[in-house]
């Protein structure tokens, strides 16, 4: 840059020195269209000067954004490492140019290929699992993501017709529950949910029919045939205003 500065300062000086007055051409045996050759060489000789000074100067501006530029990453660059000696004597040892860099990388890649394997296959072999594995994988991210989005759709289902449900049950159960009290007995009626598996879903009756114990569902196991008629029979009457 410094050597530019003095290139164009050169030439525009030199444009300064042909500019002769016309007093130092008349001491000299010069036709009148050689003094104008010369004036026009002087302006041209100017002209280039000027020119040159502006390209220095948008030299010098592009070389201050560069070195901007430069100090702004390498303040990024250590503000998100820190550079331990070791780490500073491992990047003296590196390549100091691009060019040389990648020939390094590329090295360091193709260096497996000149490991000497009892098996000559086991590198192929090795790059197929390895292929078959990233395949797998981005299947498995691709179910996982069509999973999700099917979840979230029955839920967005589930949402428009299980509230409704719920409190059909509620009232059912409210009924229900006031009539097995008007015999001094209780139950109660729930739905049975099971996650999203709606096959599963079901209508869960509970009664006692004693003063002691707890409430026990509706089955041949807790209940005489009586008490099962009488329970059933109640939930259906409960169950058709709704």
């Amino acid at each position: 840059m410094g050597e530019l500065a003095d290139e164009v300062l050169g030439i525009y000086w030199m444009g300064k020195d042909n500019a002769v007055g016309r007093s130092d051409w008349e001491d000299e045996d010069l036709t009148w269209e050689q003094i104008k050759d010369m004036e026009s060489n002087a302006k041209q000789q100017e002209k280039l000067a000027l020119q040159a000074s502006l390209f220095f100067d948008n030299c010098k501006s592009g070389s201050d954004n560069c070195r901007k530029e430069l100090q702004d990453a390498k303040r990024y660059a250590e503000s998100v490492a820190i550079i331990t000696p070791e780490l500073q004597q491992a990047f003296l040892e590196m390549p100091t140019t691009v060019e040389e860099l990648e020939a390094a990388i590329q090295d360091t890649i193709t260096q497996p290929n000149g490991i000497l394997f009892l098996n000559h296959n086991i590198l192929e072999e090795y790059e197929n699992r390895q292929r078959k594995i990233e395949a797998l994988t981005n299947k498995q991210e691709a179910d996982v993501k069509e999973l999700k989005s099917l979840l979230d759709e029955i839920d967005a289902l589930k949402g428009s017709w299980l509230p409704t449900l719920k409190s059909l049950v509620a009232r059912i159960n409210e009924t229900f529950s006031c009539n097995f009290q008007e015999m001094a007995v209780a139950s109660k009626v729930s739905l049975d949910e099971d996650g999203t598996d709606f096959d599963q879903y079901g209508i869960l009756i509970k009664v006692k029919f004693r003063q002691t114990g707890q409430l026990q569902v509706l089955s041949g196991h807790h209940q005489s045939g009586g008490e099962r008629s009488v329970s059933t029979i109640l939930y259906l009457v409960d169950k058709l205003p709704i």
